[in-house]
């Protein structure tokens, strides 16, 4: 009797953990029917073996699943490698900023260099019409070389009291050869000039 009690309670318990087992997982697989030392469970149980990872097939009801969470990953890796870019764009356009603003700034210097220079050059520019400049050398842009002289000028001597010797560039007053050696014929007067 005692073991007629015992042997029921042991199938009720057992049918108990199925139903237990059955309520705990999530995808199924049909367990066989119990063997003729489990009587009392006469019906199929249906249990399953908890999913050992996301790329369980068990755990996927539908077949295209894996392919749709591929693609959901391979996109997650995309937008953060188009958010590197970006960054990297980003800190390219501050940098080219950078190196306009400085292009920019030599742009100005020089410029008002440039300016400096032609304000210079209008300064040295002779003035506006007609004259005649000494000249010592070639004469300036614009101008025309014109000489004239007075050779072996008659004077009463050639002391300093009455000829005074200079050079202005490539002008002269001087006496004619060596002063004295040609008697009474001793002053030489030349003028080169440049005239416009």
């Amino acid at each position: 009797m005692a073991g007629g009690v015992a042997g029921s309670f042991v199938r009720v318990l057992f049918c108990v953990c199925l139903v237990l087992l059955r309520r705990d997982v999530s995808s199924t697989t049909q367990a066989p029917s119990p063997g003729p030392d489990q009587p009392g469970c006469t019906n199929t149980y249906t249990f399953t073996v908890p999913c050992l990872s996301s790329t369980d097939e068990r755990c996927s009801k539908n077949p295209q699943e894996g392919a749709v969470r591929e693609l959901q990953q391979k996109n997650q890796q995309l937008t953060q490698l188009l958010g590197d870019v970006q960054k990297q764009l980003t800190d390219l356009a501050g940098q080219l900023g950078t190196v306009k603003t400085q292009q920019q700034q030599q742009l100005a210097t020089f410029s008002a260099q440039l300016t400096e220079v032609k304000a210079q050059q209008q300064q040295t520019r002779w003035p506006s019409g007609k004259y005649c400049i000494l000249a010592s050398g070639a004469c300036p842009s614009g101008f025309t070389q014109v000489s004239g002289h007075m050779l072996a000028i008659s004077m009463y001597a050639y002391s300093a009291a009455y000829l005074k010797q200079a050079v202005f560039g490539s002008s002269r007053i001087g006496c004619h050869g060596n002063c004295g050696t040609h008697g009474n014929w001793i002053g030489d007067f030349v003028i080169v000039a440049c005239c416009k």
